[in-house]
């Protein structure tokens, strides 16, 4: 979807939470009572957005906001994005064109 098949990236999860405290995300109750979660949940709602959680029911925890960190090979942070509230997320073709960029010149 991203046009990523056949850059060099990888992507790496971490259901520990471990490496979100490492990286200092957002893990808070005042993450979600904010006018911008409402918005990006009335906009993921009107789309037909529902959390349903994942298989086995385990779905994270709506207080722990998501981030994007680029490493190089040498793991010398790159690129750093921090969700402050739910839904706040990077501009989607700007990450893509750094992420491109930093493989290219790798």
């Amino acid at each position: 979807r991203m046009q990523l098949i056949d850059d060099n990236i990888t992507i790496v999860t971490d259901s520990s939470l471990e490496i979100f405290e490492k990286f200092g995300l957002e893990y808070s109750i005042l993450s979600l009572i904010n006018v911008g979660t409402l918005t990006s949940a009335m906009r993921a709602f009107k789309k037909g957005h529902r959390n349903k959680g994942t298989k086995g029911g385990e779905a994270g925890s709506h207080l722990q906001q998501g981030g994007i960190a680029l490493l190089d090979s040498f793991h010398d942070l790159q690129y750093y994005f921090r969700s402050e509230y739910l839904g706040d997320k990077p501009n989607a073709q700007k990450l893509l064109k750094i992420a491109k960029e930093f493989t290219n010149n790798n």
